[in-house]
């Protein structure tokens, strides 16, 4: 005999009234329960219909016999709408239009139209109820649709993030993928993020570089070089110095504000490239470097007589570490020092530089001619 068999736990089954205990239980009354409960299953379902059936029965059926078989009692109706076809709760299933027309119809007093005998309107509103409860109670039956599923893939930073989680691998692969599709403005919505071909080979070169990776460590990084040139340049071309500014320059035009990834812990040199003109007599002017909002230095950069700063460097070395920093260069109190005639706070204390010899400004060559002086 085939035998289901629980060890150390009491297994319970319901049979009729009787209750079932034992470690082992013949399948043969496993089978009997579960044809027991499928039975309930379908007496249940034939008692909903059943309690349907007696309204339908009792209110329904004569009302529509008694009001409107004269005119939708055949095949050839008014309408083409045979009710004698609807003689049964069940028929809501095969014919839902219909019941749910003819119970729009007797709700709004279309039905039976004027001219004819009209039914007292508590039964008019009793049919009515009835369909609609019962249109009702087949909808809630019906198991909703959601829908198809897209099958959407990660975006790049999703794809980033579930490396790292993963894997501890914490280099971004996906800033080589292309630009994600984006829809109603999110670039995460699984209709709108294509795979194309280019993006699957770039998927294959990813994961070779996590894999190793993740194996063997990050290789060896060699030294390299990042620029940054501001977008836009605007030089401050007044003669009257502001009393009240932003003495730390990062809010001025002249700063320099970037983000940059930093691959691994170390020391790091910065380079600041001076472009732009200072009055000759002004006190050197400090430049800071600043790390996540913090300045780390500042390196006073002195002003020659002429007053041209381009091409002057300022540099500093710091310890960074791995991952995204704001970076920012900017002027330190950059109206102070400047000349008495420019009226700024803290004017300078230099003396005021000679003026100068305009024969050192321009010296022409020895024998140069006429023409070739125009031409330098």
């Amino acid at each position: 005999m085939v035998s289901a068999v629980q060890e150390h736990n009491e297994v319970h089954s319901v049979s009729g009234n009787r209750a079932l205990t034992g470690a082992v239980i013949p399948i043969t009354r496993l089978m009997s329960f579960y044809v027991r409960l499928l039975s309930l299953t379908l007496l249940g379902g034939s008692l909903l219909w059943g309690q349907s059936s007696d309204r339908f029965t009792q209110a329904v059926l004569p009302f529509l016999a008694q009001n409107c078989y004269a005119c939708h009692g055949s095949d050839d109706a008014v309408g083409k709408l045979n009710i004698a076809r609807l003689d049964s709760p069940q028929s809501l299933q095969e014919h839902r239009a219909q019941w749910a027309a003819m119970a729009e119809k007797m709700a709004s007093g279309e039905m039976p139209p004027a001219g004819f005998p009209q039914p007292p309107a508590e039964q008019r509103t009793a049919v009515v109820e009835w369909v609609t409860a019962e249109l009702a109670r087949l909808d809630d039956l019906v198991a909703p649709n959601p829908g198809r599923v897209t099958a959407s893939r990660l975006n790049r930073a999703e794809y980033d993030n579930t490396v790292r989680d993963l894997l501890g691998v914490r280099f971004r692969p996906a800033d080589d993928f292309p630009q994600d599709d984006s829809g109603y403005g999110f670039d995460n919505i699984g209709d709108a993020l294509s795979l194309s071909p280019v993006l699957m080979e770039k998927y294959l070169s990813a994961a070779e570089a996590v894999s190793r990776t993740a194996i063997f460590g990050v290789k060896e990084l060699q030294p390299a070089l990042t620029r940054f040139d501001p977008a836009f340049m605007n030089f401050d071309e007044s003669q009257d110095a502001p009393f009240t500014y932003d003495e730390t320059g990062l809010s001025l035009p002249s700063a320099l504000h970037v983000s940059h990834r930093f691959l691994a812990d170390g020391d790091y040199d910065f380079t600041g490239l001076i472009r732009g003109f200072r009055p000759p007599g002004s006190e050197p002017i400090p430049m800071a470097f600043w790390i996540d909002g913090e300045m780390v230095e500042a390196v006073d950069v002195e002003i020659p007589s002429t007053g041209e700063l381009s091409g002057q460097i300022a540099m500093i070395r710091h310890h960074v570490t791995a991952g995204d920093h704001w970076l920012a260069v900017s002027f330190l109190k950059l109206y102070h020092g400047l000349p008495h005639e420019y009226s700024g706070p803290e004017p300078s204390k230099l003396p005021p530089p000679p003026p100068a010899d305009p024969d050192e400004l321009f010296r022409p060559p020895p024998g140069a001619t006429p023409e070739e002086i125009t031409e330098l």
